[in-house]
């Protein structure tokens, strides 16, 4: 099993009516392949992880690259994990500032959310820290 986790910058605003809609696709699509995961959005950055067998992972990362509503894709890495870190969400959705804000702060010392900054584990915890606001 693959999980991978990357970061990207919006390339136009987009609405959290948009995020939505894009979550709500993803459920329905990840379910299908048995892809779990979580997306953080903060009106700009986006951080995300999906898990699952190595041939979906990759296939949906290859469909997320050719998403326009982002750019400046950047794998913090792809692993071969034991068990799912984010089994109970087909794609778990975090757009709350407040939150996201305060998770960063008891992660890295900053209220500043630049994923870009981030390395595997320090996303990867955050990501971890906010799952019980879903």
């Amino acid at each position: 099993m693959k999980q991978l986790i990357y970061t990207s910058i919006e390339s136009h605003h987009i609405t959290f009516d948009e995020i939505e809609e894009i979550i709500k696709i993803a459920i329905t699509e990840n379910y299908k392949h048995n892809i779990t995961g979580m997306l953080i959005y903060n009106g700009i950055y986006f951080l995300q992880v999906i898990e699952g067998d190595e041939v979906s992972v990759l296939q949906l990362f290859e469909n997320l690259k050719k998403d326009l509503r982002h750019k400046d894709i950047n794998i913090l890495d792809l692993r071969t994990i034991e068990q799912r870190d984010f089994e109970n969400w087909n794609m778990g959705a975090i757009t709350d500032l407040k939150s996201i804000t305060e998770v960063i702060f008891k992660v890295n010392g900053s209220y500043t959310f630049i994923p870009l900054h981030y390395n595997y584990e320090e996303a990867l915890e955050i990501l971890k820290k906010l799952t019980h606001l879903l």
